[in-house]
């Protein structure tokens, strides 16, 4: 499978579900809006005083780089993910594992082409 048609099963699962859980703390993230050039969430983070939502846009680009870590090391971590992409790299990596049924594990948060963790 290439990026474009990973892409694509990464927009038909956003377009199809009404949010998706990161895949340690089972952030609650709620799908807002999916275009063909990227998908907005809305993540509900409890902080002192309350809730906080916070919309995050997760662009085609950003997945690209994690697609391409994934494919060039057989895994990707949420640690090598830039550190520009904070605050939604969970996100991505939660998506990438439930779309494409990719294997995942905690410490970091890692995603796996193969059998080396659960199963997303």
């Amino acid at each position: 499978m290439d990026f474009n048609e990973a892409w694509y099963r990464i927009l038909d699962f956003a377009r199809t579900h009404k949010s998706v859980k990161t895949l340690v703390r089972k952030t609650e993230n709620e799908i807002v809006g999916v275009s063909e050039s990227e998908i907005r969430a809305v993540s509900s983070v409890r902080r002192r005083g309350g809730r906080l939502s916070k919309e995050r846009v997760l662009r085609k680009e950003e997945f690209e780089i994690a697609w391409n870590m994934l494919f060039s090391k057989g895994s990707v971590s949420s640690r090598d993910i830039s550190p520009v992409l904070m605050g939604r790299r969970l996100i991505i990596l939660a998506l990438m594992a439930r779309a494409l049924g990719l294997e995942w594990k905690t410490r970091p948060v890692t995603v796996f082409i193969g059998s080396e963790g659960h199963q997303a």
